[in-house]
């Protein structure tokens, strides 16, 4: 469990300081870091509703299309 605690950084450490077991500290982290069921759930139908609603223009060739599209999205899930 040391070790989990020396991997944290302070902000996110205070909020973890209740946890007694390593396993109740992981779930915490995972529940942080990836949201809970119901954040999992509509982050999953936007992802699914992004991928209905994409449409490449008629001169534009995929490779074209998807680039500025994956680009937004590492610079959106880096920040």
């Amino acid at each position: 469990m040391r070790l989990l605690i020396m991997a944290i950084s302070n902000d996110i450490f205070e909020s973890l300081d209740s946890c007694e077991t390593s396993k109740e500290l992981w779930a915490e982290l995972q529940k942080q870091h990836e949201g809970g069921t119901k954040t999992l759930k509509n982050n999953r139908a936007l992802c699914i509703n992004e991928y209905h609603a994409f449409k490449a223009l008629e001169n534009e060739s995929l490779k074209v299309m998807i680039i500025p599209h994956l680009v937004y999205d590492l610079v959106s899930f880096l920040e």
